[in-house]
């Protein structure tokens, strides 16, 4: 028995060693990935819908890096808080790039990944001494965003200048929220994600410069995964934005298409970088 006692023991104090040393190094991850430096230029902050990682927008990078010198930092929040890293950012370059992923992407979470987003945001205000950037939302990436802006935010947290959404589902992805067609009126029903985000829509910061993209490839339109009315429903949302702009892509405008369509790689250089080239 006592042999069993010790041998059990051994077990738990070898398991917390595991545990307690797992933590460290994900801390030490983020802490000595980059020493503190203030990036001259704002950052371009990306984050990927459901399901997705931090390398969901490789293509679109090596597009952007074709013709650009751009530094990419990539975050990983995981469930517990902490943050893997990789990559590094410069003072000099002019076209930061950060993307932000969760190891939970799940549809279920985005309200927490709200939450995790802003854990990376404290670190790069931290880091870099962010006070400002852009931001580019895919699919549930935008929802994330809209969450984070509503529920979440601190008034010593940035705000985001100008945001570009890719085909973010406001009002859900059902036919039974959503009517058939190209245009936006009025919604059909409110799903339960489009009321919580409408009863908080007045928290919206107003000076924002925002572009709202859906795709139109599908009988009834969508972009094979959500309504263009759905997408459109966001007007609702940031309708007293500083600028609100709507497009609707009919070719190569499929939903996972979206990241990489070219109008879109050229939408994205122009909105964000134009005036520092």
């Amino acid at each position: 028995m006592k042999i069993r006692k010790w041998i059990k023991g051994v077990l738990v104090v070898g398991l917390l060693a595991f545990l307690l040393n797992s933590f460290h190094m994900i801390t030490v991850q983020a802490d000595k990935k980059q020493q503190p430096i203030t990036l001259k230029n704002e950052a371009l902050v990306m984050v990927p819908g459901t399901g997705a990682s931090v390398n969901r927008f490789d293509q679109l990078l090596a597009q952007l890096q074709k013709t650009n010198a751009i530094d990419v930092l990539k975050i990983t929040v995981q469930t517990d808080g902490q943050l893997t890293i990789s990559g590094k950012l410069t003072e000099e370059n002019h076209q930061p790039i950060i993307v932000i992923g969760f190891a939970d992407s799940s549809e279920e979470s985005v309200p927490q990944q709200a939450e995790w987003f802003q854990k990376a945001i404290h670190y790069l205000q931290q880091t870099y001494s962010v006070q400002k950037y852009n931001f580019l939302g895919h699919s549930n990436g935008g929802l994330v965003m809209t969450d984070y802006l509503e529920y979440v935010r601190l008034s010593i947290d940035p705000v985001p200048e100008k945001i570009i959404f890719l085909g973010t589902p406001f009002n859900d992805v059902g036919w039974k929220y959503n009517e058939m067609g190209g245009t936006f009126t009025t919604i059909k029903e409110n799903s339960a994600v489009f009321k919580r985000y409408l009863a908080k829509s007045f928290r919206l910061p107003q000076a924002i410069e925002l572009i709202n993209v859906a795709g139109d490839v599908t009988t009834g339109s969508s972009d094979g995964t959500v309504p263009v009315t759905s997408v459109l429903a966001g007007q609702l949302l940031y309708e007293n934005s500083r600028s609100y702009q709507e497009i609707v892509l009919t070719e190569k405008a499929k939903h996972s298409q979206l990241v990489t369509n070219p109008t879109v790689v050229a939408l994205l250089q122009q909105f964000f970088w134009s005036e520092k080239k």
